[in-house]
């Protein structure tokens, strides 16, 4: 059987994308709604401040109205009770129902300004912005959604649009779908999902053996021997800068991959305290690890 043609619009079909962004599902709003609710919504029922907040809320509602054309957020839906719900209303019903993600997160991204400005101008309430931003970014990630709000830029931002994801990211996950990397790929592939979830023990430990089985895969394609059972990261990173003639001075920072695998991950113990592996260090992980893999290919082709 004759092998098919390799083109590029069949290539291009394969690449994976780990995050959507042109649909919000209802998960997601059913979340964004609740966490909403336990913040700048009841904030707007404080007695201090909450005439100050109603009148942000409304602000927000006018403005994000008119830039879309509508005369509400929920133009497309007939109140029962026949005339125009609240502006906190109007809001939920959008993140609920809007079908135009645009004008969701419009209203998701200025949310998030206003209760960033609350928490900093009354800090006696104690309303833990950072931490509720967190939580946020989490349910966006969760849900396979590609955008997160930057809390220093004040701006919701599309995940691929930073220069890690196009550089690093996603090319390394492109050069993963040739059939020899398939090993490599599924490993990658579940620690992003891994980060996603949450779950960020077992993404550090997937996205460094997906660099572990790379260089496997690399040492088999060249032909240089090896030990696929005993040799460990560390001897693989010494035989591939070895005979793929690296610069030697590379050698120790892709070692580091593994020791960081061998020192978080809970498969190889954690010693007498238990270590926790934080989303920063995860986001580390699969950082490094794309731009580890990326290198290694390309610098043995």
């Amino acid at each position: 059987m004759n092998r098919p043609f390799d083109v590029f619009s069949k290539r291009i079909v394969k690449l994976p994308e780990v995050f959507e962004y042109d649909v919000l599902p209802d998960k997601l709003r059913n979340q964004l709604v609740i966490l909403f609710d336990r913040t700048i919504f009841r904030l707007a029922e404080n007695l201090n401040i909450g005439g100050e907040v109603q009148g942000t809320i409304r602000h927000l509602v006018a403005r994000i109205g008119e830039e879309h054309g509508l005369n509400s957020l929920d133009d497309s839906f007939v109140p029962v009770s026949g005339r125009a719900n609240s502006p906190i209303e109007q809001l939920r019903n959008c993140i609920w129902r809007e079908g135009e993600v645009g004008i969701v997160l419009d209203a998701v991204e200025w949310l998030c300004i206003a209760f960033l400005h609350f928490d900093r101008q009354y800090e006696f309430l104690k309303l833990k912005s950072s931490t509720e931003i967190a939580t946020l970014n989490y349910r966006f990630r969760e849900n396979g959604i590609g955008y997160e709000f930057n809390i220093d830029a004040k701006k919701i931002i599309r995940i691929d649009s930073t220069l890690l994801h196009q550089s690093s990211i996603l090319p390394s996950l492109s050069l993963l779908t040739d059939p020899l990397y398939s090993t490599a790929n599924s490993e990658f592939v579940i620690a992003f999902e891994d980060y996603k979830k949450g779950d960020y023990d077992d993404c550090a430990v997937k996205s460094c053996s997906a660099f572990e089985s790379t260089l496997k895969v690399i040492c088999t394609r060249k032909g240089w021997a090896f030990d696929p059972n005993k040799d460990t990261c560390s001897k693989l990173v010494e035989i591939v800068v070895k005979n793929g003639n690296l610069d030697s001075f590379l050698t120790e920072p892709f070692k580091l991959i593994g020791s960081i695998r061998n020192k978080l991950s809970a498969a190889h113990g954690g010693g007498t305290s238990q270590r926790v592996v934080t989303e920063e260090m995860a986001r580390y992980c699969l950082n490094s690890t794309a731009s580890a893999i990326l290198y290694m290919v390309e610098a043995t082709r």
